[in-house]
């Protein structure tokens, strides 16, 4: 039998290591939209390595030495975002979340993630400039000029 390690790459491996929740060693405790109270297993390792807030939170001078960090600023849906993305480099970005995810993303101090979220909404931006530039020209279209 094959072990699940082989074939993966890195990133496949700590994104399999966190979705089966295999050797974790922290757990993040956050609120979902419904008000529901929900957790989220990873690893020290992998959190403090990509964002100097959780390093700090995980490993500094005033750093709780417990296994459990109480999220309150940040739905379990922002949360979970997040971390996939700390794992994988990889997220689903859509305007309806862009916002909240680069609040995330800036809180946590994670600047790869933070230029992702502003180049989506530049981009939405642009498009609904020209979008209005179509309709003004249109208007004036209609108007004989």
């Amino acid at each position: 039998m094959e072990a699940w390690q082989e074939k993966r790459n890195l990133a496949e491996s700590v994104t399999y290591a966190f979705d089966h929740s295999l050797w974790t060693d922290v757990e993040l405790v956050c609120t979902n939209e419904n008000g529901e109270t929900l957790q989220i297993k990873a690893h020290k390792m992998m959190l403090a390595s990509r964002s100097p807030v959780f390093e700090a939170m995980l490993f500094g001078p005033a750093a709780d030495k417990g296994n459990t960090i109480q999220i309150t600023t940040f739905s379990y849906e922002q949360m979970d975002l997040l971390i996939r993305f700390l794992y994988s480099e990889a997220i689903e970005i859509s305007d309806d979340n862009a916002g909240n995810v680069l609040k995330t993303a800036h809180f946590f101090q994670v600047p790869s993630l933070v230029e992702k979220c502003c180049q989506l909404l530049q981009n939405r931006d642009l498009a609904e400039n020209d979008v209005e530039d179509d309709d003004d020209n249109e208007e004036e279209d209609d108007n004989g000029d």
